[in-house]
């Protein structure tokens, strides 16, 4: 106990502490009751008992500061995480504001294509009606050519006989042979 516990208690002890001075003053009182009480202080299963208890807290210390150490990296590695989530926020958040901008921007085209298509109906349905009374006229006038030139043919056909009806008639008229022949 005296040459293994006290010591390494003793100088794990935050120095000044009152830790400390509390196991220094115990490690002389137990050197004067020591020198009284020697076989007391030496008994072979308590120096066992306190070997093994002084390697379990060296154990534990050891454990600790390594689970402090640990727990240091642990908090590192959350600020690092945490500064990166928040970028990705920041990040989610312009991503997701061009979005509706993109969104509004395809609106405003879907728009304006019904528009366009709505005029170019309008158009078309203008433009129809306008061929269809050019269509009409077409014909109309199609049918009035073809009666005139049925008419003119009719025309022709009664002038000719005309024609024939007066040269007959001329022929037939005394002084119309002379007229001919001077």
């Amino acid at each position: 106990w005296k040459t293994v516990a006290l010591p390494w208690l003793i100088t794990n002890s935050t120095l000044g502490s009152p830790r400390q001075r509390f196991w220094q003053d115990l490690f002389k009182c137990t050197e004067t009751i020591a020198d009284d009480c020697k076989e007391l202080f030496y008994d072979k299963q308590m120096i066992e008992e306190l070997n093994l208890l002084s390697n379990r807290i060296e154990q534990l210390v050891e454990k600790l500061r390594s689970l402090s150490g640990e727990a240091q990296s642990l908090r590192q590695q959350v600020g690092q995480l945490e500064t990166e989530r928040e970028s990705l926020v920041a990040q989610l958040q312009v991503e997701q504001a061009d979005a509706l901008k993109l969104k509004a921007s395809l609106g405003q085209a879907e728009v304006a294509v019904e528009k366009s298509r709505n005029l170019a109906a309008q158009e078309k349905s203008s433009l129809q009606g306008t061929l269809d009374l050019f269509r009409r006229e077409n014909e109309t006038m199609q049918t009035n050519l073809a009666s005139r030139e049925t008419e003119v043919k009719r025309l022709r056909e009664v002038n000719a006989q005309a024609r024939q009806r007066i040269e007959g008639v001329l022929e037939r008229l005394p002084g119309a042979v002379q007229q001919e022949m001077s």
